[in-house]
């Protein structure tokens, strides 16, 4: 429905804006602008992801052996990505790649070691939950 169109007006909307301003201002501020226009609709696209994550992972761990829970994350991981790598291929285009190679790498290595160093699971979201019938 119409309440939620926004993220497709913001993807659209916000980086045109952002190349209309490339316009006026001058060339050494172009790419802020630009990667300042894709800031909200990234983290707008951020949040839907995670939160389609606390809807599906309960839902389809739930599902048996017919189609893995595992499988239908995966998807919806790979769609979110799809959307950030096709909706920003106008900004990474214009991107010097001299610059952009060493912020991937270091947020690369960053991701890495936040992943070996920090236990994935928490009380909020548990390996395992197991349910028992006490009462009859």
């Amino acid at each position: 429905g119409v309440l939620a169109s926004y993220m497709f007006f913001l993807w659209s909307a916000l980086p045109l804006l952002a190349d209309l301003l490339c316009a006026v201002l001058p060339d050494s501020a172009g790419d802020a602008v630009r990667a300042a226009g894709f800031f909200l609709p990234w983290l707008l696209l951020a949040q839907a992801l995670i939160l389609s994550f606390d809807l599906f992972c309960p839902l389809t761990m739930r599902s048996g052996t017919t189609v893995p829970g595992d499988v239908i994350i995966a998807l919806f991981y790979g769609l979110g990505v799809g959307f950030y790598a096709a909706l920003s291929a106008g900004l990474a285009l214009r991107l010097p790649w001299k610059h952009v190679k060493p912020v991937l790498l270091t947020t690369w290595l960053v991701g890495l070691c936040l992943a070996l160093a920090l236990f994935p699971y928490s009380h909020d979201r548990p390996k395992r939950i197991y349910m028992q019938h006490v009462a009859r």
